[in-house]
């Protein structure tokens, strides 16, 4: 998983990992590798998919050992679909430089997306891991994807109070990334912290009030504590932005219940 806001540093980590060749194996060309590679990355935000992975296939074709290039194609393969090929690259890469940290990250993803959660947590921790060892601050982007992801990963696997350790760690360095606030949210209401679960969404929504699934998730955590014409308010939000989704319908009934029982108590 490639990130832009990064690219000069990969551009960098692509200098080492198109030329870093044992001098018992001969390259074949590792600059007109690296020459390929710095071809083919724009063409990844162009969305010229194909175009890109000619030119990384061409670089690791001049240089077997041309890391970067085995990365972004499997990155492409990723967002193509193509799963199996994504692994493959990925696996190559980390073979070739298992003390690599950004590798673990980019096939805890993979693994992360095919619901593979056990072992997208060993990756991310292994990530975690190697990248403690260069002394980068903890506000650095890839620490932060990093805690993240695995955060996420906890998530998934029910272990919400080491998600939340995660989340707030990556809150802590970046305040203003509604993802996680909505993700600590879902952790919270999970652990039926639900005061703490509507201040989260509720953040989320600040930040960034696009989204019929996070007016949804408020509706809920709204209901949790009693609120529901503050649930029905943004259920109807939700429907608006989405009207296509099944059960917000009868979730409307639910709640109009509710408050018409609140009013007669």
């Amino acid at each position: 998983m490639l990130r832009k806001s990064l690219q000069f540093a990969l551009i960098i980590f692509i200098l080492y990992a198109c030329s870093n060749t044992p001098a018992n194996e001969k390259p074949r060309n590792p600059e007109e590798a690296l020459a390929y590679v710095l071809l083919g990355i724009p063409k990844i935000a162009e969305g010229d998919y194909n175009g890109a992975i000619a030119d990384f296939t061409r670089a690791i074709e001049l240089d077997r050992r041309c890391i970067a290039a085995y990365q972004y194609r499997s990155h492409i393969h990723s967002l193509t679909g193509n799963t199996k090929l994504a692994f493959a690259d990925i696996n190559n890469a980390i073979t070739l430089a298992p003390l690599n940290a950004e590798l673990y990250l980019d096939r805890g993803a993979l693994y992360h997306n095919r619901g593979d959660y056990n072992r997208a947590l060993d990756d991310e921790n292994r990530f975690l891991e190697l990248i403690s060892g260069l002394n980068l601050p903890e506000s650095h982007p890839l620490i932060i994807m990093g805690h993240h992801n695995r955060g996420k990963s906890y998530k998934m696997l029910n272990k919400y109070e080491e998600s939340l350790q995660d989340f707030n760690f990556v809150i802590a360095q970046a305040p203003d990334n509604e993802d996680v606030y909505y993700d600590r949210a879902v952790s919270n209401y999970y652990l039926k912290n639900y005061q703490e679960a509507l201040d989260d969404i509720t953040m989320s929504i600040n930040l960034e009030p696009v989204g019929d699934g996070k007016y949804s998730f408020r509706s809920y955590a709204y209901s949790r504590l009693g609120m529901y014409q503050n649930a029905l308010d943004d259920l109807y939000i939700a429907i608006k932005m989405n009207p296509n989704v099944a059960h917000y319908a009868p979730r409307i009934k639910d709640l109009e219940d509710k408050i018409n029982s609140q009013a007669n108590d």
